[in-house]
């Protein structure tokens, strides 16, 4: 009986610990995902959209610099139009 008690508590604690691992796995992968929607986006020609680019982390280090890729592409896009209209 104190083995089957010990072994359905191992496993219930195996469980809570893999369900708590996933939900940190899903918060520390979620800039990935938000900075791969903006990549998509920039690739369909929308500069509008920037990533979130908070904390200290490479990730966020990215995204910023992400953000100020569409800016430049947006900037670029504005002067072509404008001189395209000049010409």
């Amino acid at each position: 009986v104190r083995a089957t008690t010990f072994a359905g508590l191992l496993s219930l604690a195996a469980g809570v610990v893999s369900v708590g691992a996933m939900a940190l796995l899903l918060v520390a992968l979620a800039p990935v995902g938000r900075l791969t929607a903006g990549v998509k986006a920039l690739a369909k020609g929308d500069y509008s959209g920037r990533v979130e680019a908070s904390g200290s982390d490479e990730i966020a280090d990215l995204a910023a610099e992400f953000n100020r890729m569409a800016e430049a592409l947006a900037a670029r896009d504005r002067s072509l139009v404008e001189r395209a209209e000049e010409l």
